[in-house]
């Protein structure tokens, strides 16, 4: 039953089914396919706000280079077009707002990371 937080800016996105990925470094506990994810903003504040319940459905690695624009999934290079497609399931109008989301985030090194992906429908419980 993993958890995520997600800023508010993501919210109505992933509630309306356009955000359907998030990019993270590896938990200790990885996430698997077939988990229940339970997505918020807030965690862990008084003005935590569950997003919903969704069911996890790929979960492959992902190296990220902001300062070159650049990414691997799955040990293979992305193109320019499978990185806006990426981009955009994740919540950002281009490709360029991704990588610059996280520069800032993460900062310009290298990134080991895990893309995460979910089932629009959420569940209900």
């Amino acid at each position: 039953m993993p958890a995520y937080n997600f800023k508010s800016q993501f919210a109505k996105a992933i509630r309306d089914g356009e955000k359907t990925t998030t990019i993270r470094p590896p938990r200790r506990r990885p996430t698997r396919v077939g988990d229940i994810l339970y997505l918020y903003t807030g965690l862990r504040t008084k003005k935590a706000d569950r997003i919903g319940a969704y069911r996890c459905v790929k979960v492959e690695p992902c190296v990220i280079h902001p300062g070159r624009m650049d990414m691997r999934i799955g040990g293979l290079a992305c193109t320019n077009r499978a990185i806006a497609e990426i981009a955009r399931a994740d919540g950002f109008a281009s490709a360029k707002a991704f990588f610059e989301f996280f520069a800032r985030t993460y900062g310009q090194d290298t990134l080991e990371m895990e893309l995460i992906a979910w089932d629009p429908t959420r569940i209900e419980d």
